[in-house]
């Protein structure tokens, strides 16, 4: 959450004043992640709390640790100005993001592509061929029916002697490859 934080402001601000805003970051990110679980959002990794919550402590911080502008260094009308058009700024951010996010996961969700279904989830999908793996084998078929049809029986001697590429080659490849996507699971 620290970085997150000094990214704002990485420039334009003392090493302690980094160590402050790295210590507010987080607290942030300790209480934000306390409310995302309470208002039982899901965020595994906890994107909410270090971007929100750090990352908008982040900005408000460069208006007051600002060591040419910042509040906690002059207090002038200037200075509250700039804090005021970061907090703006911190608002904008925040509801550009939301707005966006609605948007994308919005349509997630009206597609059925947001979450597995609750079977799936019970299920698991460790041991499930998922479609990767068909579009895969799918590819590795019409790869080798390509080179068949440009390098096949068709070939003559003169083709095949200036052509490093052999069929036993190919074969073999695609042998190891449809046996290595055999042996993969997700």
């Amino acid at each position: 959450p620290g970085l997150v934080a000094i990214c704002a402001g990485a420039h334009v601000v003392h090493s302690y004043s980094a160590l402050i805003i790295g210590i507010v970051a987080g607290l942030s990110y300790i209480a934000w992640s306390k409310l995302v679980l309470k208002w039982h959002i899901d965020d595994p990794v906890d994107t909410i709390s270090v971007h929100l919550g750090a990352g908008v402590w982040g900005v408000i911080a460069l208006g007051l640790f600002d060591q040419h502008h910042g509040l906690f260094y002059q207090w002038t009308r200037a200075s509250i100005v700039f804090l005021l058009w970061n907090l703006l700024g911190a608002v904008a951010i925040s509801a550009w993001s939301a707005v966006v996010s609605a948007l994308l996961f919005g349509a997630l969700h009206v597609s059925n592509l947001l979450r597995l279904s609750a079977a799936e989830e019970l299920q698991g999908t460790q041991n499930k061929e998922t479609d990767w793996k068909k579009r895969l084998s799918s590819s590795a078929a019409s790869i080798r029916v390509s080179i068949s049809n440009r390098f096949g029986s068709k070939r003559t001697s003169s083709t095949s002697a200036t052509n490093p590429i052999s069929e036993e080659k190919i074969d073999i490849e695609d042998e190891a490859f449809e046996a290595n996507l055999a042996d993969t699971s997700i």
